[in-house]
């Protein structure tokens, strides 16, 4: 699977910290490598300009349809939102690719008014799926009716317009 960033305000707002190694593209390359390593394998990463290619082993990607997910967004569904919370930690440490782990753990989040961990936890579905539009369309939501953040919120929005 190849995840494919562009060096925009978007990206900057899902990963702030690549800011500091933008000038140093051997440590631009080694902090991506380093945010998307897998069971400390990291993945190849390929810089041309603008573009940056992060090709992660398939191998990760097969098991979205695990039990304990089916399970978490029951238990979502019916409100038991700490149980659900719980199964979700539990789902994005043991498989943290799963942009969908994440998006259901912010879900989660969102509706326990957790809102920094929620926008925390939507960035990681966005770290591994940038097009994720029901993952950018909830974090747009939350920036722009809970923190009042239009600006931010616009980046998300505007990213989901021309993604």
């Amino acid at each position: 699977m190849t995840i494919t960033l562009k060096l925009n305000e978007y990206t900057l707002e899902l990963l702030p910290d690549i800011r500091r190694f933008l000038p140093d593209p051997p440590a631009l390359k080694h902090f991506i490598q380093s945010t998307y390593q897998i069971n400390g394998a990291p993945p190849k990463v390929l810089i041309r300009g603008k573009d940056i290619s992060i090709i992660l082993p398939n191998a990760f990607f097969l098991n979205i349809n695990n039990p304990l997910y089916e399970k978490a967004d029951t238990l979502y569904e019916l409100g038991h939102l700490e149980e659900a919370k719980a199964a979700c930690l539990q789902l994005t440490k043991e498989c943290p690719p799963i942009a969908e782990y994440h998006y259901l753990h912010s879900r989660v989040l969102h509706q326990m008014h957790e809102t920094e961990a929620a926008i925390k936890a939507c960035k990681q579905a966005l770290q591994w799926a940038p097009d994720y539009q029901e993952a950018i369309e909830l974090i747009g939501k939350i920036y722009a009716h809970e923190k009042t953040d239009i600006e931010t919120a616009m980046i998300f929005i505007n990213h989901n317009c021309n993604g």
